[in-house]
């Protein structure tokens, strides 16, 4: 079991330099969980990159179709804590929401954002671009 911020659900779900790597936490770990804002943070992440011309809409909502497959709610966590851990780490509260969801569920978050890899060394993994034969 996981928790997945939603960029990794997007590069799960879009081809780019994170997709492989993204497919690699899936096939070692498919119970993926996110507070419930992951929708409306990926929505934003969709048409962002069709707005960019990065993806198609059909391309957009297949993905937004294929995530709710995938992804599980976890259960709230608390509003007040958020805050405060938001306060005392310098991270926004929805990256603090989804730390605390794994704190909750007693496992790890699965991030690529630099600013929480360094605020929770203990408490995520890192999801980097898997090197390639000859990448050197």
């Amino acid at each position: 079991m996981i928790v997945a911020d939603a960029n990794v659900i997007a590069y799960l779900l879009m081809k780019g330099p994170l997709h492989a790597a993204a497919m690699a936490v899936l096939a070692e770990d498919a119970a993926w969980f996110a507070p419930s804002l992951w929708r409306s943070e990926l929505r934003n992440a969709l048409v962002a990159c069709v707005w960019r011309r990065q993806i198609t809409a059909d391309q957009a909502l297949e993905a937004w179709s294929a995530s709710t497959s995938l992804m599980r709610d976890a259960t709230p966590v608390d509003p007040v804590a958020v805050i405060q851990l938001a306060l005392t780490s310098r991270c926004s509260p929805c990256d603090c929401e989804y730390l605390l969801t794994a704190r909750a569920l007693g496992c790890k978050l699965v991030t690529a954002d630099k600013q929480v890899l360094r605020a929770f060394p203990d408490d995520t993994v890192r999801l980097a671009a898997k090197k390639e034969p000859g990448d050197g």
